[in-house]
């Protein structure tokens, strides 16, 4: 048992293995399992009997701070050249030793910390949703988003530290970037809704964002040879095909009935 938990508690990055957050799997399952049941079971039953929570400044900050977050990630990602993928081989990088180049590991557990950090920022959307009384938001696609996207960071930051992921969290820094401006404008105010007529526009860049990491991914695939983490990919792929499923069927759902409507009106 004590060598087995030694195992699990070692992962592949000397860097990432001495930071809290990657010190052991216990951290993620407590974290994601405490998110699940406040979320969905004790959150609403607490606040079933009280008045939603006035926290606009508080979301203010949070959507401004998360903007600043995912933008200052993005550019990192595009100025430090040993974390960027596409520019020389789209993607097909041989799996990190602990004997390779140390900037290049000390470079890539900087990114994944970050990057691993501001997908548990992400949880309080949904914690701000139940505070606020908006259950409705609380939805399968929203809820099994945010616990995916923590739960294959945390596993592939710890035990597969390699670059195969890098596309996709390039993706998500600059999607999330404008997603969260959106949502800053919204919770500045009714005198701002004149400028969030994009709302529909925004699905659509999530949307795409799908489509690009899942065209990338399979062209990866199949020109890389047997360096390559495949592992990840087929991950990476499977979990952006549930995505893209689940995020059309919300775009249908919430945009084409409403204009058939319309039509039906006019």
């Amino acid at each position: 048992m004590l060598e087995w938990l030694k195992k699990i508690n070692s992962g592949s990055n000397p860097e990432l293995d001495s930071t809290y957050l990657f010190s052991t799997p216990l951290i993620p399952v407590v974290l994601l399992s405490s998110y699940a049941a406040f979320v969905l079971h004790f959150g609403p039953k607490w606040m079933k009997n009280r008045a939603p929570m006035n926290l606009r400044h508080i979301i203010v900050v949070y959507n401004l701070v998360q903007v600043l977050y995912n933008a200052w990630m993005a550019i990192q990602f595009s100025l430090v050249r040993t974390t960027w993928t596409v520019e020389k081989n789209l993607g097909c990088v041989v799996n990190l030793e602990p004997s390779d180049n140390a900037l290049f590991r000390q470079q890539h557990a900087y990114g994944f910390w970050h990057f691993a950090v501001n997908k548990i920022l992400d949880l309080f959307d949904t914690v701000f949703f139940v505070l606020t009384k908006k259950q409705n938001h609380v939805t399968f696609l929203h809820v099994h988003h945010h616990i995916v996207m923590v739960m294959n960071t945390w596993f592939f930051g710890k035990y597969a530290m390699t670059s195969e992921g890098n596309f996709m969290a390039y993706c998500n820094m600059i999607v999330h970037a404008i997603m969260y401006f959106y949502y800053f404008l919204a919770a500045l105010g009714p005198k701002y809704q004149k400028y969030l007529w994009w709302k529909r526009y925004m699905t659509q860049i999530q949307i795409t964002q799908f489509v690009a990491i899942i065209i990338f991914n399979m062209i990866a695939m199949y020109r890389c040879g047997e360096n390559y983490n495949y592992l990840l990919h087929y991950v990476i792929v499977g979990e952006a095909m549930v995505n893209f499923c689940l995020f059309a069927r919300f775009y249908a759902k919430s945009y084409k009935n409403a204009d058939k409507k319309m039509s039906k009106k006019d």
